[in-house]
């Protein structure tokens, strides 16, 4: 976790703790949101200011869901109260637990470590990606490494993967498509995720690169619809339209009356 100095916002425990009482007191917080800025305060004092949190963790200790908790998250990082920073995993990829940094409240946190603030990031998809705050972070002890090159590294960039890294092992036809609203490859590898479970789901079989066109087109359909404020969760909206575009897929392949024929 010594990755995670780079990140603290305040050069000791006193300082973050005065700030955490001037958030308090200066910012209009529900009593929920209080008691998690106090955990999460909690879990910033090595590197103060610092917190590397899974979501799951803050709900069990709240006794809430984990819906509410990125909620109130959401809420904290509005009031500039918190910035939430997004990680991938550098070794087995993914998206990782948020770093949530306790913001002091005089400073302009637009620009702190170099990224932009969460709290700022347009709620809808839009034509242009937005530049979301992401970094890589080393692998745990529990992950295998996959070279004596990858188990020797000992510096992690704190940048997002670009979408080309993904450009030939994903059909050329989606990856166009995906990386028309993304630009980095954690957003379209989860996506695609998505599309390969919901295929999978109904024919596992199927070649996408034979027949991409149903996949695009629902994939066009539900950004639009979610840009349209429409989507209420659009992973899941996302998997449905892709098994609908699976059957589709499939009725092209083998049209009705082949079937018959057979």
């Amino acid at each position: 976790m010594m990755w995670l100095n780079k990140f603290q916002s305040f050069k000791s425990k006193e300082e973050l703790n005065l700030a955490v009482e001037k958030q308090l007191k200066e910012k209009h917080v529900s009593q929920k949101e209080k008691a998690l800025f106090k955990l999460i305060s909690r879990y910033a004092v090595k590197f103060p200011g610092a917190a590397h949190l899974k979501v799951a963790t803050m709900a069990k200790e709240m006794g809430c869901s984990d819906k509410t908790i990125r909620r109130m998250i959401n809420r904290l990082a509005e009031k500039h109260m918190i910035q939430k920073i997004y990680t991938m995993r550098e070794i087995r990829g993914g998206k990782g637990a948020n770093i949530l940094v306790i913001l002091p409240v005089e400073k302009d946190h637009s620009s702190l470590f170099g990224v932009r603030d969460q709290s700022k990031l347009p709620t809808r998809p839009s034509q242009t990606t937005p530049d979301v705050p992401k970094v890589c972070i080393p692998k745990n002890q529990n992950e295998p490494s996959l070279s004596l090159k990858q188990k020797n590294k000992n510096h992690i960039k704190d940048t997002a993967v670009p979408a080309e890294t993904l450009s030939k092992k994903i059909p050329a036809p989606i990856f166009k498509a995906f990386s028309k609203y993304f630009n980095d490859a954690a957003s379209i590898y989860a996506y695609y995720g998505i599309l390969l479970r919901a295929k999978a789901s109904i024919q596992p079989s199927m070649l996408i690169e034979n027949r991409p066109e149903p996949f695009i087109e629902a994939w066009h359909s539900t950004i639009l619809q979610a840009k349209q404020g429409k989507v209420k969760s659009l992973k899941k909206y996302l998997y449905r339209a892709f098994q609908q575009a699976t059957l589709t897929a499939v009725r092209q392949e083998k049209p009705i009356f082949n079937w018959l024929e057979q």
